[in-house]
């Protein structure tokens, strides 16, 4: 097992902007606020969306778009750095007015109606994202001091 400690630095709410793609909007906040690394929780309702599921087979994620509204019923994700830019991910479950649900890993387009965001930054060295061979996903490397 990999892994490094970090400490707590702030905690941001915030409103995301309506229309705009869910991962465009938490990038921005994370800009604004000059945020590297982060988790997050989001809460609200999607007007379209995009999630997927991993093929383990073909080392591929299995995607699929819907244009209507759901409920975010759980959407938590990460913010890192890869190439120097800032990057978030995140799984979701959502859920349409009769209560069925739907969810996997959250991919662009998933457009916003109205979402709130509770951010919490991470302070220490960066994790930096690169690809595993052995499974063909993008795992965390800690950088050590």
């Amino acid at each position: 097992m990999e892994y490094t400690e970090y400490s707590p630095g702030r905690l941001l709410l915030g409103n995301l902007t309506r229309g705009e793609d869910i991962f465009a909007s938490i990038t921005a906040l994370c800009k604004a606020a000059s945020i590297r690394t982060a988790s997050f929780s989001v809460r609200g309702v999607v007007s379209s969306y995009t999630i997927g599921t991993y093929d383990t087979r073909q080392q591929v994620y299995v995607t699929a778009a819907e244009s209507v509204p759901r409920e975010i019923i759980s959407c938590s994700g990460n913010v890192y750095s890869r190439n120097d830019k800032i990057e978030a991910s995140a799984h979701i479950v959502l859920a349409d007015d009769q209560g069925a649900v739907t969810g996997g890993r959250l991919f662009s387009e998933t457009r916003i109606f109205s979402a709130e965001i509770h951010l919490q930054e991470c302070i220490g060295l960066p994790p930096l994202r690169a690809y595993d061979d052995n499974t063909g996903q993008i795992f965390w490397h800690f950088c050590r001091e």
